[in-house]
């Protein structure tokens, strides 16, 4: 792993945290880490672990932690996923939009936000050997951005299977005739149906294709797409239903 170069903006972000801490030690733990002493690092149970090798013969225990999103934060999360977020973060992407979706973004603002824990003897939060973990985490923020959902309190494929599973519950109870009615804002679905063919809403075109205008060329394709749609429609909500 090549050391501290936090190249992702998750990375840069996480980072950011230690310009509250004051420099030397600061400076210090990036030199602790880029010389390896922070000798074991994992995250369990939302919290990063870590053991770092000081001065003296027995390495520090360090353990940092943010505060865990609420079941209420997850669950209005789940519901304004989008698929195509989803589909982002399924290609081991996690996208930015992803903090609108919360009323804090998953990188605390300030490093007063972060509890942090060190078994040696200096009064600082961050000292040297806390920073140093920082750094680590940094690294790791680039290869798996998706550490930062564990610190806050859901693992990705949890996630996006409570997204899922929200999104199923709303198309047992979508009308049909919502299918083919004209989305609102955010592509969410209305009950109120279009009054205008979705084909009709083309502006006109000044010429016309073997004689005859691009309305009466796209109906007949348009109400065949529209009948089997509807018949799969149906079929889903049987199964879902069963």
């Amino acid at each position: 792993m090549a050391l501290l170069k936090a190249e992702s903006s998750w990375a840069k972000e996480w980072l950011h945290l230690l310009e509250d801490g004051d420099p030397a030690r600061m400076s210090r733990g990036r030199t602790y880490a880029r010389k390896k002493n922070v000798l074991e690092f994992y995250v369990d149970d939302f919290t990063i672990h870590a053991k770092v090798q000081g001065s003296r013969r027995k390495p520090y225990n360090v353990t940092i932690t943010i505060e865990r999103f609420t079941e209420e934060d997850w669950n209005r999360a789940s519901e304004l996923l989008s698929p195509t977020l989803i589909d982002t973060m399924r290609s081991h992407i996690l996208p930015r939009e992803i903090n609108n979706l919360f009323d804090e973004p998953l990188v605390p603002e300030s490093n007063y936000d972060v509890e942090s824990d060190c078994s040696c003897h200096d009064w600082a939060r961050p000292c040297k050997h806390i920073a140093a973990v920082y750094y680590i985490f940094a690294e790791y923020l680039d290869l798996n951005p998706f550490l930062l959902l564990d610190m806050r309190g859901m693992h990705l494929m949890s996630f996006i299977r409570r997204a899922e599973e929200l999104s199923t519950e709303k198309i047992k109870d979508l009308p049909l005739e919502a299918f083919w009615a004209t989305p609102s804002n955010n592509d969410k679905p209305t009950a109120t149906r279009s009054k205008t063919d979705q084909y009709k809403r083309i502006s006109p075109f000044p010429w016309k294709l073997e004689g005859k205008k691009l309305h009466a060329l796209l109906k007949p394709g348009y109400e065949t797409i529209k009948e089997l749609a509807t018949k799969h429609y149906k079929k889903l909500l049987e199964k879902i239903k069963n």
